[in-house]
């Protein structure tokens, strides 16, 4: 059913090729212009690290933010508004698993289409560091719980809409929590002290600065099992507190607009 979903979904984003092509030039356009501010940052002041370390990083968390992508939250706030969301509640999949794969099937593709496109031809264009095969096969691992951390956390953050009953404050939300607190723009290893240290207590450095960081060998020995482990926990933990939520949610559930 999964893979029925999966194939449905790559069908229709194959109808707006054209979209593809411009998402592809607009993802470039950004790498280069980050990679032309962090070169300009970099050679006016040493910072403890190389140009091409910044690379990776630049690249690779655009990857992730395609991986990681969902609007979710939202629109399970919209279904919820306009009643919409009775059809899915009496779909034979559940809810979550189904919000997952079609929203995961949405990314692959765009990472297929302009992900790897932008991947080949930045690497062609600027230096990169050397990777370790042992780093590149734990920042694999760690990407696919950052996937499943961040769908978590929007999922949760998308159910709240049953006692809302807006999406607005949703996005406005997922997007400044993650913009501050997951190294999208900035590794943490530039922020100050303090906010390193409320970083260390929240999930959302786990969902990109962490996969990043274990790429470019900045843990040793058994640092980076101790990061999976955490992520793992923090999967965990959301878990529970979004079968707590979707038990309030079905014990309390109300449509408008159907």
């Amino acid at each position: 059913m999964y893979f029925q979903l999966s194939k449905c979904t790559f069908s229709q984003q194959f109808q707006y090729r054209e979209s593809m092509f411009f998402q592809l030039i607009g993802k470039f356009i950004w790498i280069y212009i980050n990679l032309c501010i962090w070169k300009a940052l970099l050679a006016y002041r040493e910072v403890g690290r190389s140009y091409e370390e910044m690379v990776v990083y630049v690249l690779v968390a655009e990857i992730l933010l395609l991986l990681c992508h969902s609007n979710v939250a939202v629109d399970l706030a919209e279904k919820v508004k306009t009643g919409d969301i009775s059809i899915n509640l009496i779909r034979p999949v559940g809810l979550k698993w189904y919000s997952f794969w079609e929203q995961m099937s949405s990314n692959l593709f765009r990472l297929l289409f302009v992900g790897f496109p932008t991947i080949v031809i930045s690497v062609s264009l600027w230096p990169v560091c050397s990777l370790s095969t042992e780093n590149v096969l734990l920042a694999l691992v760690s990407t696919a719980l950052a996937v499943l951390l961040n769908f978590y956390f929007q999922y949760i953050v998308g159910l709240l809409a049953f006692w809302f009953k807006n999406g607005t404050y949703a996005k406005m939300l997922i997007g400044g929590l993650m913009s501050i607190f997951a190294g999208q723009k900035i590794p943490l290893w530039f922020y100050p002290s303090f906010l390193v240290t409320i970083c260390s207590f929240l999930p959302f450095k786990y969902m990109v600065y962490e996969p990043i960081a274990i790429l470019l060998g900045e843990y040793r020995g058994g640092e980076a099992i101790n990061v999976l482990l955490m992520q793992a926990a923090w999967i965990l933990g959301l878990w529970i507190l979004e079968r707590f939520v979707w038990h309030r949610v079905q014990t309390a559930i109300e449509i408008q607009g159907g």
